[in-house]
């Protein structure tokens, strides 16, 4: 099968991917617990491996050493499935594992790899973005989002996320017009965008145009 923006996912059950989409608009709005909607998934649906990798990634996304655990645990499980998962899905267990290691830099190098492959690949953009956002990176924190986006559509689900993302890193970079622009469109199509919400009001405290 493959997900509403056209990327391989190694299942054959609608329910699973439904799910998936679900927990990864948690994710994407910062709303409710994607752990727990993809939880009821995996319950039902024990060798879903997106299922798993989204898991991983949603603690990944924290980065605290307290999920360690968790995230090995599960890592453990996504190598047992290895036969059933796709090449897209390998990537995504390689990243998680430099996660793991404390290779954070290769961590990213790795989604970006990915993303070259599969530029439509929400969940790697957003873990992507955090990464980038963790390490101060705002060069990535634009250019990650700017790759990407040619390969995407107004009409792909999920299109708003990502601009309110290049939104933030085109902030970052000090592009505030076009920041701004950028990201009153994507509140527009999604206006629980946490990431085009703060970068629209980044700019306003950086032009000093807090009243506005």
């Amino acid at each position: 099968m493959k997900d509403p923006r056209g990327v391989p996912v190694s299942t054959n059950n609608p329910s699973s991917l439904a799910e998936y989409e679900k927990a990864l608009r948690a994710l994407n709005i910062y709303r409710g617990d994607p752990v727990a909607i993809i939880d009821n998934a995996l319950a039902d649906d024990p060798e879903f491996v997106m299922g798993h990798v989204l898991r991983a990634s949603v603690l990944v996304t924290m980065w605290e050493r307290s999920v360690v655990p968790k995230v090995a645990a599960t890592v453990a499980r996504l190598r047992e499935l290895d036969n059933r998962s796709n090449d897209r899905e390998r990537r995504h267990v390689h990243a998680l594992e430099r996660w793991l290691a404390g290779d954070w830099n290769e961590m990213r190098g790795a989604l970006d790899r990915l993303l070259i492959e599969h530029p439509c690949d929400l969940l790697a953009l957003q873990v992507g973005h955090l990464a980038d956002f963790f390490h101060g990176d705002r060069d990535n924190l634009r250019g990650r989002m700017a790759r990407a986006l040619p390969e995407w559509s107004r009409e792909d689900p999920g299109y708003g996320y990502v601009l309110g993302m290049h939104a933030f890193g085109l902030e970052e970079c000090g592009s505030y017009g076009v920041a701004e622009e950028t990201g009153r469109h994507a509140i527009d199509l999604e206006p629980e965008d946490c990431w085009a919400q703060h970068a629209v009001a980044h700019v306003l405290e950086m032009q000093a145009r807090q009243a506005e």
